[in-house]
């Protein structure tokens, strides 16, 4: 009869954030969704598209890149790797700086004048309204920046880099 005791079982790791899941997949789901505008986009500044002659850099990077680049991070953050940790916040603080540079930038006037082909234009200011809009998501992403950075949610993340590397030995 054998009565040799078992080995002990590996200790039981920290529960995962739900949080950090559930913003994974909304930021799958969201940029999925917005892959097809990203790639129409693309294709009209390689075809010298009228409509994209006047683009900025900015608006490029967040219509074009923004979409896989976020697709790529909510993989990340799913499989909870620090890069994704990393990048999510770096997203989400240049989120908020566009945000507020534009809130500040908004003029409260409506303008009216001749675009060069001839065409009047009229540009509606957005007023409270859109401060209302900004403000809120500029809430939302320091929100999420604050829950990131919490000590649970980056333990997760550090904790995962410090067992990969223990397991490596």
């Amino acid at each position: 009869m054998n009565t040799s005791v078992p080995p002990p079982l590996p200790p039981v790791p920290e529960s995962r954030s739900r949080f950090v899941t559930v913003l994974a997949w909304v930021v799958m789901v969201v940029s999925g969704l917005s892959l097809p505008i990203a790639g129409l986009s693309f294709l009209m500044v390689l075809a010298g598209s009228p409509g994209t002659r006047h683009s900025d850099p900015l608006g490029f990077l967040t219509v074009v890149c923004g979409p896989p680049a976020f697709l790529i991070t909510g993989f990340g953050l799913l499989r909870r790797h620090r890069w994704a940790w990393l990048a999510m916040l770096v997203m989400l603080g240049l989120m908020i700086v566009s945000n507020v540079g534009m809130m500040l930038r908004s003029s409260s006037d409506t303008e009216a004048f001749t675009s060069p082909d001839g065409v009047r234009t009229t540009v509606l200011s957005a007023g409270g309204i859109y401060w209302f809009y900004a403000l809120v998501f500029v809430a939302i992403c320091a929100g999420m920046t604050a829950k990131l950075l919490s000590p649970h949610v980056r333990r997760e993340f550090h904790e995962q880099g410090a067992v990969s590397a223990k397991s490596d030995e």
